[in-house]
């Protein structure tokens, strides 16, 4: 499994250049619930056709939701965002339920992207459970895809 570098974004064209054709996902972990205030939501929002802001319409699902999976067409090709609010009891559990999920849609050379809020608590440590969890959950599924993180 190869490992992109980090890279900070101050447009959206920086982070939309981080996606190619190959690119099929996001695991995005966020410090709370998402709301319209929740950075990169447009940014990802665009990716998913709207999904996320149609699933904010309803606002008490919007805050009881720690886990949401969500599919959508992107240009043409299916792709994922696994959103896990940090919580260390079921955030890994959550994450493992996600991307059984979309290993089955997932082929080998595809790329999955990790954005993990810098405002989370132990940031460091997250992206090294996140990237151990992802990493090991699809050899476990027999896929050979590449991760990279959007932050």
């Amino acid at each position: 499994m190869e490992r992109i570098e980090t890279k900070n974004y101050s447009s959206n064209h920086q982070f939309y250049s981080q996606f190619d054709y190959k690119t099929r996902g996001i695991v995005w972990i966020t410090q709370e619930p998402i709301n319209f205030s929740t950075p990169f939501l447009y940014e990802i929002n665009y990716l998913l056709d709207n999904l996320f802001l149609k699933s904010l319409r309803d606002p008490d699902k919007a805050k009881k939701n720690k886990s949401n999976l969500l599919w959508a067409k992107c240009f043409g090709q299916d792709f994922f965002v696994s959103h896990l609010v940090q919580d260390p009891k079921n955030m890994l559990n959550s994450l493992n339920i996600h991307l059984n999920i979309a290993a089955s849609r997932l082929a080998n050379d595809e790329k999955i992207a990790y954005l993990i809020e810098p405002e989370i608590n132990n940031r460091k440590e997250s992206i090294k459970k996140v990237e151990w969890e992802i990493k090991k959950n699809l050899e476990k599924n027999n896929k050979t895809v590449k991760i990279f993180s959007l932050l």
